[in-house]
């Protein structure tokens, strides 16, 4: 805790830490770089995705979405598309952040470069959502309206409801 509050220089203290052998020094090096926003981070985060440790593992994934900015967009999705179910929801998370500082246009327009591309559209459900202009909504609902994703967009609807309520 005191770290995150600390004003000084840590980013090469939390670059030793991820390079540790110590799985658990990774682990908490993972989210304070998260937390501290340390996008030159990015590249080793993705690299304990890989690791033998699971915790090492869930963590990497749930760095990205600190640790990741508006260039890394277009691979975060590459990776959400060939990612297993377990870590669709972080992914997810990590585009969503990579754009939030985006007018809600421009966070349609960069995704809908993925929708174009893609057989899984329920990938980018949330992301739509958190765009929530009319044309993000409006694929939304198109989509309730198919038996095979009705749910997964409901869900999306949903999410932006209570967004919009808050």
């Amino acid at each position: 805790n005191a770290l995150l509050s600390f004003h000084g220089d840590i980013n090469e203290g939390v670059l030793n830490a991820l390079n540790s052998n110590s799985y658990e020094t990774q682990v908490q090096a993972l989210s304070l770089a998260s937390q501290r926003h340390m996008y030159m981070s990015y590249d080793k985060a993705i690299a304990l995705t890989k690791s033998k440790d699971n915790k090492v593992v869930s963590a990497a994934y749930d760095a990205l979405s600190g640790v990741s900015d508006i260039n890394k967009f277009d691979e975060i999705c590459n990776l959400l598309e060939k990612s297993p179910g377990s870590v669709v929801d972080k992914l997810q998370l990590a585009a969503m952040n990579t754009i939030a500082s985006k007018t809600s246009d421009e966070q349609f327009n960069l995704i809908a470069k993925h929708l174009n591309n893609t057989e899984k559209d329920t990938l980018y459900y949330p992301l739509l959502a958190q765009a929530g202009n009319e044309k993000a909504i409006e694929k939304l609902m198109q989509d309730y309206h198919k038996s095979q994703t009705n749910k997964a967009a409901f869900s999306s609807l949903l999410f932006k409801k209570k967004k919009k309520m808050t």
